[in-house]
């Protein structure tokens, strides 16, 4: 008997240590989640990190990994707000010497140094000094003509923008796609051995143009090293992918990716008459699908009451569009963008758009695209890189869909650029304007038709983005740092145009 009850009291022992040890993770765990709902980022990282270690104590090991990517979401939060407000002061001066300082604080005070509040600290977005410049059209202009430049984009792009429709292979009604340019390709990943875990699975989709109707003969030359390949390349989907699992256990050397594809891409032209749009079809596909409201291009009362502010009484879908182009010219200048953060909190970017009056090349674009489908006209934002030369880099624009014409390209940012100088006339700045709604240079990738396309297979992880695959998406469970970043800073891309 009294044997029994030795054994009872030990076992109640094991099960108060372990209920203790499980309760004590828990209680971490909701802290952190107290801490992120009250913007202290940082304790809530840390405060993860401990739940973390209490829950693979106890042997929750699923717990404790959900633990460490709710901490690296944290992390994310932050990383593009590196610098304190003493730091930021700093590095404004230093930009701008020839500024006096109450020039300066009145950025800081209009909300022009954008800022992250943590807890009751700031802190500072890391390309705060461009936006600055970028929502300052006189500023960049000044130092635009002190540095003896122009814009980069209007320079490359000039003999497209004013070339007559008329002239060579023109563009007619029922042809919008001209004088196509062909490209190839380059991209690559190598990182050292050192850098990454001893076991799991790696697992990367990897971006690839797709075709498209401007976009065509879109070719994989090569992948390698072959054996990563796990799916077959998609390129007549919405998306372009190569989806590779690399065996941690097996790599013994560093890891070398490289991918090359070729592809053609036409100059599109679109020569539309107003009368003679036609009807949506409101029971298709196409136009339930592309009007409704999605994660990343969200519709909803404020989206439709700024939109039918700026159309007013525009029946027209062609003309509403225009209208909602022009708005955005005037009213949404060029930033650049917290992306990780917003996607580490869930915020849509047109919202963020909607409430800041500012974003970059995809923001503008899925504020469009909302506008858009808010009102009725399906839109959406395809995105891959823009290759003009000498300026090639991660790009977005948005397209809408017209009855009888197909879907309509928009690029409010390239558009914009003619802004950033004053080295051209007002003319040549509302030519090139209205050249890019409606128009487009042959000097992109797409790689995907819109932000909301899903991947295959899809990731059992959060991406670090989930609207952009621009460079490769990565999931990797053993990493104990965020291998995202080590991704997307060793992602090369190389672009070669193509004379045959």
């Amino acid at each position: 008997m009294k044997k029994v009850l030795i054994i009872f009291v030990f076992l109640l022992q094991v099960s108060v240590t372990s209920s203790f040890a499980q309760d004590k993770a828990q209680k971490l765990y909701v802290k952190a989640q107290a801490l992120a709902e009250q913007t202290e980022y940082k304790k809530a990282e840390q405060t993860f990190l401990d739940a973390r270690k209490e829950f693979v104590k106890q042997g929750n090991q699923d717990k404790g990994h959900l633990c460490l990517l709710d901490a690296r979401e944290m992390s994310r939060v932050m990383l593009q707000y590196p610098y304190t407000e003493k730091e930021m002061r700093k590095l404004l001066k230093e930009s701008y010497a020839d500024v006096s300082d109450q020039e300066r604080e009145s950025w800081i005070k209009q909300g022009k140094v954008d800022f992250l509040q943590v807890g009751k600290e700031r802190f500072y977005f890391e390309d705060f000094v461009h936006n600055v410049t970028f929502r300052n059209i006189p500023l960049m202009q000044r130092y635009n003509d002190k540095k003896g430049k122009s814009d980069p984009f209007f320079d490359e792009v000039q003999e497209i923008v004013f070339h007559s429709p008329t002239s060579g292979y023109p563009a007619k009604s029922w042809k919008p796609f001209i004088r196509p340019k062909r490209f190839l390709i380059e991209s690559s990943l190598v990182v050292p051995r050192e850098k990454m875990p001893q076991e799991g699975i790696l697992k990367l989709w990897v971006p690839l143009p797709i075709q498209t109707a401007a976009q065509f003969d879109v070719r994989v030359v090569s992948i390698t090293p072959e054996q990563y390949i796990k799916m077959p390349p998609q390129l007549d989907a919405d998306i372009g992918i190569a989806y590779l699992e690399v065996d941690m256990k097996e790599l013994k050397e560093d890891l070398d990716i490289n991918v090359q594809v070729i592809f053609s891409r036409y100059e599109e032209r679109f020569n539309i008459d107003p009368a003679n749009v036609g009807r949506y079809d409101r029971d298709s596909y196409l136009y339930k699908h592309y009007t409704r409201s999605q994660k990343n291009i969200p519709v909803n009362e404020k989206f439709r009451k700024k939109a039918l502010e700026i159309i007013g009484d525009e029946t027209n879908s062609y003309l509403a569009a225009k209208k909602i182009y022009y708005y955005i010219l005037n009213n949404i200048r060029y930033s650049f963008m917290p992306h990780v953060r917003l996607a580490a909190l869930d915020i849509p970017e047109p919202v963020f758009v909607m409430e800041n009056s500012f974003g970059d090349c995809g923001a503008q674009s899925m504020y469009f695209a909302s506008l858009c489908r808010s009102v009725g006209i399906p839109a959406r934002t395809s995105g891959g890189m823009q290759l003009i030369p000498s300026v090639e880099g991660d790009h977005f624009w948005a397209e809408f869909f017209l009855p009888n014409y197909g879907w309509v390209p928009v690029d409010t940012t390239i558009a914009e650029s003619s802004d950033w100088t004053d080295r051209i006339t007002d003319d040549q700045r509302k030519t090139y304007k209205e050249f890019y709604f409606g128009n487009l240079d042959p000097y992109r990738m797409v790689i995907q038709n819109d932000v909301d396309v899903p991947l295959n297979p899809l990731p059992q992880e959060k991406l670090i983005l989930s609207c952009a695959i621009q460079e490769p998406g990565v999931v990797c469970e053993t990493c104990e740092d965020d291998f995202a970043l080590t991704i997307e800073e060793s992602w090369k891309v190389k672009v070669n145009p193509v004379f045959d």
